[in-house]
């Protein structure tokens, strides 16, 4: 079973699929610090990959664009204007080769996403914690608590929110990679069954 992982980062998808028994090819712009073994990793601009030579040969795409211009995080900081339409090419690039390749797809990102997802992609299939998912639905869902890492709750006496890094009020992690990489239960969960629904 083959599967393309699209905007790959530090490669959540990729390591869940390969534990599932899935070969991956994984593509990204940038290259990660470290990649799950078993995979071939490609450094490549997604916009610029075609699916027509996959068709037949590729069971499941799944992709998980930047979600740096769709987060709610937006609500709060102020340090820049986000640019989700600019976004929405890359976005767009994904489902465009899941389509060429004609393979089962799954695409992940933010809650903040929808109301830019939903025009062209309709409502989410499907969501555990933050993560939410177009295309493609599976029938089970993975259990556990599942975060981003993305904010610090811990605060003072006064309400002041508090840098705590020994303990679990402290889940701001710097590294947007990390941030946005895919929690191996629900990437095995969707390989197992995407195993199962390409062979039917």
């Amino acid at each position: 079973m083959l599967a393309v992982d699209l905007c790959c980062g530090c490669g959540g998808w990729t390591a869940g699929l390969i534990e599932e028994g899935w070969s991956v090819v994984a593509f990204d712009i940038t290259k990660p610090k470290t990649f799950p073994p078993g995979a071939l990793f490609v450094q490549q601009d997604v916009c610029t990959i075609s699916g027509v030579a996959w068709r037949d040969r590729v069971d499941l795409v799944v992709a998980s664009p930047p979600c740096t211009e769709f987060t709610q995080c937006w609500n709060f900081a102020r340090h820049r204007t986000p640019a989700p339409a600019e976004a929405m090419v890359l976005v767009r690039h994904c489902a465009r080769i899941a389509r060429e390749a004609g393979a089962l797809f799954v695409m992940e990102n933010v809650a903040g996403a929808r109301k830019w997802f939903e025009p062209e992609f309709g409502k989410p299939s499907w969501h555990v914690g933050p993560y939410y998912f177009w295309g493609d639905s599976p029938v089970l869902f993975p259990q556990g608590k599942f975060r981003k890492g993305i904010w610090n709750t811990g605060r003072d006496r006064t309400g002041a929110r508090r840098w705590i890094r020994d303990n679990r009020a402290a889940t701001y992690v710097r590294d947007p990679a990390i941030r946005a990489k895919i929690p191996i239960e629900i990437a095995r969960a969707v390989g197992a069954q995407y195993q199962h629904r390409s062979r039917l």
